[in-house]
């Protein structure tokens, strides 16, 4: 008796120092903002109906080349920031470039009632866009990012001249299987938040790693940045609590090649998150469409693969900003 009540003391300390070797407390925003916010940052307030009320957020974005006419906007994927297209923006000396943080990433404000989709995010960037005054851009976006920018451009081609589609490692915005991301459970409240604090870094290197394919793996800033904006305060929890509305995006395609909007596609071959076949599908989907896929590159080419993906996107906007 004596013995195995040793064996379970153990355990217990055991578990005990394993929980503390996971447990990673919040990040304060106003850190984050002194570490992150620069010279291009921005901050704009949006309304979103939650709960039959209009709510006020503040949505972050990035101005480069701000003087400059000609507009590039970017949308990051799920889970990530405007941030993972920093470097790259800077590359385009001709073009102002707007990289636009969704609603619980990176600088912006967090969902007012923990209830997301496409067409929430899509009315996100429309909002900004009007509040912006741009009329005429070229749109881009990696993973969901792309998915919102497919919607935008089915939606409201007649609203605004969208002159390319840039869509990289996309989502189809049809088949988008919410549940992947739907982490809400029927815990007791203060179960889920201890939870949601067990991200150690290495959690981190282990997942981007995973994402990322051969050509260049996750840089210690890369994974010092995602590591920093998931423990942001408030985040690890409206993640866990979040709920995906279920929509209809049946006729996205129809829409899109009625609009005759150029798009370029771009793909990493060893993408993990949103697999090749999704590129093919698209091709077979849409018109007036370019296919690039970058071999041994993974979910991220605009941060593994910066100088291909440059020259490709800036070939993209030289040929439709003439036309």
């Amino acid at each position: 008796m004596k013995k195995s009540k040793k064996v379970l003391l153990i355990l217990i300390v055991v578990l005990f120092l394993f929980l503390i070797f996971l447990y990673s407390p919040d990040i304060k925003f106003d850190h984050l903002l002194e570490k992150y916010e620069n010279e291009n940052s921005n901050f704009i307030d949006i309304d979103l109906n939650s709960n039959d009320e209009k709510k006020t957020i503040s949505i972050h974005y990035h101005s480069i080349n701000s003087e400059i006419d000609e507009k590039l906007i970017l949308i990051h994927g799920i889970f990530s920031s405007s941030y993972s297209f920093t470097s790259l923006s800077e590359m385009f000396n001709d073009y102002n470039v707007i990289l636009i943080d969704l609603p619980g990433h990176g600088l912006s404000s967090l969902l007012p009632d923990n209830i997301t989709s496409i067409n929430i995010h899509t009315e996100i960037v429309k909002q900004v866009i009007e509040k912006l005054n741009f009329k005429t851009f070229f749109l881009g976006g990696n993973s969901m990012g792309s998915g919102i920018c497919l919607n935008f451009a089915s939606m409201y081609s007649e609203i605004f001249e969208i002159k390319g589609l840039i869509l990289i490692n996309s989502i189809l915005v049809e088949e988008f299987d919410m549940a992947r991301f739907d982490f809400s459970s029927s815990l007791p409240l203060f179960i889920t938040n201890f939870i949601s604090k067990l991200t150690p870094r290495i959690f981190f290197e282990i997942v981007l790693n995973n994402v990322y394919g051969d050509v260049e793996k996750p840089s210690k800033n890369t994974v010092t940045m995602y590591e920093d904006f998931i423990r942001r305060e408030g985040v690890r929890d409206q993640i866990l609590e979040l709920k995906w509305r279920n929509e209809e995006y049946g006729t996205v395609y129809e829409n899109l090649n009625k609009s005759n909007i150029p798009i370029l596609i771009i793909w990493g071959s060893k993408d993990t998150v949103t697999p090749i076949s999704n590129a093919f599908f698209l091709e077979e989907k849409l018109d007036n469409i370019e296919l690039i896929i970058y071999d041994d590159v993974g979910h991220e080419p605009q941060v593994e693969a910066q100088k291909m993906i440059y020259e490709d996107i800036i070939n993209f906007l030289e040929i439709n900003s003439q036309s």
